[in-house]
């Protein structure tokens, strides 16, 4: 009597469902912490220019802002408090716009287009103190739309001394 080796149709369905199963509620986690990670990486990065600028601010004894960027090519900041083209860190004359392109100090490119900043302010300044030239400022980073995910959002807050505070709060949606 000849042996057959391998797997009966019946063995083939039952581990089949078992995957379909276990991926079925994977994917979802894996989703929300892939839009957790995006939110925590664009938190990062605008954090470390706020950083930055203050300590330039600071060490060169002027006025150092970060902007929202008016276009792709960052060459000047805008006043609709759209960060969706990135940021600019540069020296603040006063014009609220970097004077060339020499005192801008750091561009960052424009963000993960599935994120979003929420301000009111397209412009932070620090002065040579180190402190918050444009008094308390926040502003949130998140997901542009909150529906089917348990992203979370980062509540930044500058305060007047220029101390940064973030805070994770549930998913609300921003604009661009």
């Amino acid at each position: 009597m000849k042996k057959y080796h391998g797997i009966t149709l019946i063995e083939f369905l039952i581990t089949t469902t078992l995957v379909v199963l276990a991926l079925s509620i994977a994917v979802p986690s894996y989703k929300t912490y892939v839009d957790n990670a995006r939110v925590t990486t664009t938190s990062n990065a605008f954090i470390g220019a706020m950083h930055l600028a203050r300590s330039e601010a600071i060490k060169r004894g002027q006025p150092v802002s970060v902007c929202a960027a008016a276009n792709t090519q960052q060459t000047a900041c805008t006043t609709t408090g759209n960060w969706a083209n990135g940021w600019l860190v540069f020296i603040n004359t006063g014009s609220g716009q970097p004077a060339n392109t020499a005192s801008i100090i750091q561009k960052h490119n424009p963000i993960n287009g599935q994120n979003g900043i929420a301000s009111a302010q397209s412009i932070l300044t620090f002065d040579q103190a180190g402190a918050s030239a444009t008094g308390t400022e926040s502003l949130n980073i998140g997901p542009i739309s909150c529906s089917q995910s348990h992203a979370k959002t980062q509540a930044i807050t500058i305060g007047t001394t220029g101390h940064i505070n973030t805070n994770t709060i549930s998913c609300q949606s921003q604009s661009g």
